[in-house]
């Protein structure tokens, strides 16, 4: 019989700056933290409370989209931005050391090919998703198709999936998955409506699984579960979690027994496990990005602090 997890307690609280915080991600102890307002970039230890500053990033306007990229001991940082831009950003010497030019409106989405380690892919408000070489920085394709603000995930089983925030028009809000055709390009070979309204936040589970659902967030307050092996317009979804969220800004998962974390724009971290809302913890503002590490969760709000939260008592 299994027993109820203890509930989630707050365990370090990070003040980056007094501008809200619009992106964030986990990568060995650190989070690196995208801001509204200058500081555009700040990372932070979780562990030890070290900080490193970026201040002479060429970013103009908010990150809103971190990727970490790990490679031995060292971390770069693709960053994308409301400039429009694509950084790639050295920790070590805290320096920009590449950029990807191309969107025409900001990047909101960043994400790294699991079958390709030197290819990338970003979304953006331009309604396109496009496929990047990391090293040299070169654009290999654009995606269309979209409607305003895309996310992009890239699956274990080497589909990539992307969702986009749609029109005023119900039903315009889609998944799509993508595989590669025989000339090595990729081609919409499902799309799906798992969402009433807007979808906003896109995430796979941590399990390397070809299996493993796709996981969505949307204006309509629900969490979804999306099997892209699936055909048709709804078929594909596997679970469907109401909460009583007014709108759910971004999902991710955590551990590996498949629970996810949501962030509300009321201003509150959702747990969610088993199909339900476990745990609800409030926050002073709106929760804009949410980020699992671990068996932890860390969260970005809008008063401009970084929050990690554990089940270990003996952390709190």
């Amino acid at each position: 019989m299994s027993s109820t997890p203890p509930p989630f307690l707050l365990c370090t609280s990070t003040y980056i700056s007094d501008s809200p915080v619009r992106s964030l991600a986990c990568a060995k102890g650190w989070v690196h933290v995208g801001n509204q307002q200058p500081p555009f970039l700040v990372s932070v230890n979780l562990n030890t409370k070290e900080r490193i500053d970026y201040p002479t990033l060429p970013v103009s306007n908010q990150v809103t989209a971190v990727l970490p990229i790990i490679s031995n001991d060292n971390t770069t940082l693709l960053i994308g931005s409301l400039d429009n831009n694509i950084y790639k950003v050295d920790t070590s010497t805290q320096t920009s050391v590449g950029v990807y030019p191309g969107h025409q409106h900001g990047v909101i989405s960043l994400c790294l090919s699991s079958t390709s380690p030197n290819e990338f892919f970003s979304g953006s408000w331009d309604g396109t998703c496009r496929r990047w070489s990391l090293d040299p920085p070169s654009l290999l394709d654009t995606l269309q198709g979209h409607t305003n603000g895309v996310s992009v995930r890239h699956h274990a089983c080497g589909s990539l999936v992307t969702s986009d925030t749609g029109s005023a028009e119900p039903g315009t809000s889609k998944l799509r998955v993508w595989n590669l055709d025989a000339d090595g390009r990729y081609v919409v070979v499902q799309e799906l409506v798992p969402h009433s309204g807007p979808i906003r936040g896109l995430c796979l589970p941590n399990a390397v699984d070809v299996r493993c659902p796709v996981v969505t967030c949307g204006n309509d307050g629900q969490v979804t579960f999306v099997d892209v092996n699936a055909g048709g317009d709804t078929r594909g979804v596997i679970d469907r979690v109401q909460t009583d969220a007014t709108y759910l800004l971004d999902v991710d998962c955590f551990g590996t027994s498949g629970g996810c974390c949501a962030g509300n724009v009321d201003g509150s971290l959702l747990i969610l496990e088993s199909s339900s809302c476990s745990q609800s913890i409030l926050h002073p503002g709106t929760v804009w990005c949410v980020s699992g590490q671990g068996h932890d969760v860390v969260t970005g709000c809008h008063d401009g602090v970084v929050r990690s939260f554990t089940r270990d008592g003996g952390r709190v």
